[in-house]
């Protein structure tokens, strides 16, 4: 394969959460002479790489300089690590910070007409209002989001999207909301063939049944988010779907004896 096949191939592994698949692609292509697109494209999904294992600093290094050098190279790129870089922390925790890189990507999305990359800066944007208290702001843009996000069609693209939206619900306390939300990402998991997509989809609604005392239901969920994760997404992820399918069981077994 040339740079641009590893590059493909490894986008598409970590796309799907397979990490170690990715990792490798990538070291194949650093040995190729990579062009300037590609090298950006490379650096990108380092980024993403170390973001998807929790190496924060790292996949902040990556993104940044994706974002600075990509600008007028590859826009597009540049967007999108600058919309991957406001999932890390501590900047997803600040809203201030939050809210100044996510209006600039927006300004720059809505100039260069990419709609998806435009919802997605506003999604960052209601993390910043729920971090600064501005709830009614951010239920409005929330409400906007789950419009678009139910009727795009697109649901590789929007099925995760979706879970954070519902999370946010959650954190704001609206929880016939998020489960809604949640139902309907992991409903548009389950259309697409990505793992870790659906993982996760079926966590965050196996989570919540855990939260409403409907064990069986948590566990199988979370066991099944378990069997696919074992086949290759790394050990966080595995041991997030341990930690739920053992947590609902022990639940469960404190239930009946309590009973």
């Amino acid at each position: 394969l040339g740079a641009t096949g590893c590059l493909v191939l490894a986008e598409m592994h970590l796309t799907r959460g397979e990490h170690e698949e990715g990792r490798q692609l990538l070291s194949a292509a650093a040995h190729n002479k990579l062009s300037t697109s590609n090298a950006l494209w490379h650096r990108y999904l380092t980024g993403v790489h170390a973001h998807r294992l929790g190496w924060g600093e790292e996949a902040h290094r990556a993104y940044s300089e994706v974002v600075a050098d990509g600008a007028a190279l590859v826009p597009s790129l540049s967007l999108q690590a600058q919309f991957m870089l406001g999932f890390l922390p501590p900047l997803h925790q600040q809203a201030s910070p939050l809210s100044k890189l996510a209006n600039d990507g927006l300004r720059r999305s809505k100039k260069q007409g990419d709609r998806m990359r435009e919802l997605g800066f506003q999604l960052l944007l209601a993390f910043a209002d729920v971090r600064s208290g501005s709830l009614a702001s951010a239920r409005i843009r929330l409400q906007q989001l789950q419009d678009a996000y139910a009727l795009a069609g697109r649901p590789g693209q929007t099925a995760a999207l979706l879970c954070r939206v519902g999370r946010l619900y959650q954190e704001m306390g609206d929880a016939d909301v998020a489960d809604r939300c949640f139902n309907l990402a992991l409903a548009q998991a389950r259309q697409i063939d990505n793992p870790r997509v659906l993982a996760e989809a079926l966590t965050f609604v196996a989570d919540r049944h855990l939260e409403k005392a409907e064990y069986p239901d948590s566990m199988l969920l979370h066991l099944e988010a378990l069997a696919l994760r074992r086949q290759g997404q790394g050990a966080w992820a595995v041991a997030t779907s341990l930690r739920g399918a053992g947590v609902a069981g022990l639940r469960q077994d404190l239930a009946h004896q309590s009973r």
